[in-house]
């Protein structure tokens, strides 16, 4: 536990126990020590560890890794008469990714209601922007206005708005297979998925006649939304 005890705020580093006597083996004979937090917590010397603990008071958790609680310790910053009980230390290992480290890194030794919530948001922040971007209410008011002109041989679509809705897709499928563990995932599977998208958003807009149908995707094809240039050549 940590307490502040003044109407003040108080910040710092705690790296070393206070001195306590220890017993030299040499009959009641005792010698004043201290132990370093790293010890005090059995810490994992390497540089990829991580300490996850939380804040009884609050109910926080936090990270830090274990190569500043070993040659900084645990930074504080307390308010007036606040206090930290911290429980539950637990060590993990960062993963080939480094996504430990990465949410180490944004967190910045702020607090939140669970570590492993917030390292599935560092998971998926990779997907997050290609999506927003597929999504976006640009494009979707351009293929809105697509869809308003009507189908027919009188619809003209814009080749660069068809151009950068399959760019946008296949960043986001791209995206998608590397956080699936596939790489950069699979081009011919992306590419097959881009194609078929286009039959059924050509569908959804009204641009293609309803007895034109797609091939029915693979089950690997199906997790991923797709598109391609309508209509069909």
């Amino acid at each position: 536990m940590v307490y502040n005890n003044r109407f003040a705020e108080v910040r710092g580093w705690i790296k070393n126990s206070a001195a306590f006597a220890q017993k030299t083996g040499q009959g009641d004979e005792k010698v004043m020590v201290q132990r370093t937090l790293a010890e005090g917590l059995g810490l994992e010397n390497g540089d990829d560890w991580y300490s996850v603990f939380r804040d009884q008071v609050s109910g926080l958790e936090y990270i830090r890794s274990n190569r500043q609680l070993r040659d900084g310790g645990l930074y504080v910053d307390l308010g007036a008469y606040r206090r930290f009980v911290l429980i539950g230390f637990q060590q993990v290992q960062d993963n080939a990714f480094g996504q430990y480290g990465q949410l180490t890194a944004y967190l910045d030794g702020r607090g939140v209601p669970s570590v492993e919530e917030a390292l599935r948001e560092v998971r998926l922040q990779p997907i997050q922007r290609p999506y927003r971007e597929l999504v976006s209410a640009d494009v979707l008011r351009r293929l809105l206005d697509v869809r308003e002109s009507g189908p027919g041989p009188s619809v003209t679509l814009d080749v660069e708005l068809v151009s950068e809705v399959e760019t946008r897709l296949r960043d986001f499928l791209e995206q998608a297979g590397r956080l699936d563990g596939d790489g950069a995932g699979n081009g011919a599977a992306i590419e097959e998925a881009v194609r078929q998208g286009t039959t059924h958003l050509g569908m959804l807009l009204g641009l293609l006649a309803p007895h034109v149908t797609a091939p029915v995707p693979s089950r690997r094809l199906r997790r991923q939304t797709s598109i391609r240039r309508w209509p069909p050549t």
